[in-house]
């Protein structure tokens, strides 16, 4: 792989990673806001018209007052906004050993039993897909002289752009 398509590639995901974790704050948001409705009002029993329309309107102040749509919005956009930069990253191509160690690196990032499993060497616990994925992830890293924390993005501890760390 190019250093240039490489860099493209760290970029992409940088981009990515950086977009979801900026999405929790608005995902936490809403969430929040939702659960105190939830909490704030609970309707039970029989109750005549009156009542009930009496209720749905302090449903729909508590709502406004929490902002539950706009923050609804504002999740749906940012997560919309995570999957273009996801879709960016994985439709750039890996043109080497490196670039394909890399991508395994990024998928580590969603596997996290795995993603455990490799940060500690203990893989007893995994499922068969897991361990085959660990195996090859090894297999590449060696094949392409790199370091185990190659394409490990973002982990505590690690050089992000060199792969430098401990497994």
């Amino acid at each position: 792989m190019t250093v240039q398509t490489e860099q493209e590639l760290f970029t992409l995901w940088q981009e990515f990673v950086r977009l979801e974790e900026a999405s929790h704050a608005a995902i936490d948001a809403a969430y929040n806001a939702e659960r105190a409705l939830r909490q704030g009002l609970r309707h039970k029993g029989q109750y005549s018209l009156a009542e009930t329309g009496a209720w749905k309107r302090a449903c729909d102040d508590i709502e406004t007052e929490y902002g539950i749509t706009r923050l609804k919005e504002d999740e749906a956009a940012i997560r919309l906004r995570v999957r273009e930069a996801f879709d960016r990253f994985i439709a750039m191509p890996a043109s080497s050993l490196h670039g394909v160690a890399f991508k395994t690196g990024a998928f580590l990032h969603f596997a996290g039993i795995a993603r455990n499993a490799w940060l500690t060497g203990n893989t007893d616990d995994l499922e068969c897909d897991h361990k085959m994925l660990l195996s090859l992830r090894r297999d590449l890293l060696r094949l392409a002289h790199l370091p185990d924390a190659y394409g490990m993005e973002f982990s505590p501890g690690l050089d992000t752009t060199t792969g430098a760390g401990a497994r």
